[in-house]
């Protein structure tokens, strides 16, 4: 009897250890698996951020795969503006008299190489009985344009005070002699008068400007 109470006891304790083990093994498996399952998580949310990250590079190339054909574009259509200008500047060299004057319709025009303000080249002009050119047509404009050659040259055209009232005065454009203007060329954001401004053409698209300071100049007779 006291044989088989000792085995019982020893199996019973087995039993335990058995048990203890599994259970052991159970929380070293449920930690794995959990530790796995983060894991696993954790590489997903690597893998959905470099495969988010992957599109945003590939659109932001296909963006400027787009933007360099546009640059490359305006550089090829700069270049054929630049080849054109250069002939013309040629067709106007060949019309040029001994003293720099071009033929243009029934008048002529100067453009000089000195940089001189406002006032003291329209004296220039007049010390060769001319003026600083008055633009009173697209086609003039186009031949001043061409014939300054993307540069800025003063033009007749300066800012007045006129009054509106005993106590209230404006600002506006005339032309040296007085006259209004006809038909404007400014640039976007350029044709409000203000003092101490006179015009200029032009910019680099062909437009009117208003300037202070020194420029070149164009005389017309």
């Amino acid at each position: 009897m006291a044989g088989i109470t000792a085995r019982y006891v020893l199996v019973t304790l087995e039993k335990e250890q058995l048990q203890n083990r599994t259970n052991k093994l159970i929380n070293i498996y449920s930690h794995l698996e959990e530790k796995v399952f983060d894991d696993n998580s954790q590489l997903q949310s690597s893998y959905d951020a470099l495969t988010k990250n992957y599109s945003q590079l590939k659109a932001n190339l296909k963006v400027m795969e787009a933007n360099n054909n546009h640059l490359q574009e305006e550089v090829k259509q700069l270049k054929d503006k630049i080849e054109t200008l250069t002939q013309k500047k040629l067709q106007f060299n060949t019309r040029k008299s001994p003293e720099e004057w071009i033929r243009f319709a029934s008048n002529s025009y100067f453009k000089s190489t000195e940089r001189k303000t406002w006032s003291d080249s329209r004296r220039d002009c007049q010390d060769k009985g001319a003026d600083l050119v008055m633009i009173n047509s697209k086609e003039e404009q186009q031949f001043v344009s061409e014939l300054n050659m993307g540069g800025e040259s003063w033009i007749g055209l300066q800012a007045i005070k006129k009054r509106i009232s005993r106590f209230v005065f404006k600002w506006e454009w005339r032309w040296m002699n007085g006259s209004p203007l006809q038909e404007t060329f400014w640039a976007p954001g350029q044709e409000d008068a203000s003092p101490d401004y006179n015009a200029a053409c032009c910019d680099i698209n062909g437009k009117w400007i208003k300037r202070y300071g020194s420029k070149t100049f164009i005389c017309e007779k």
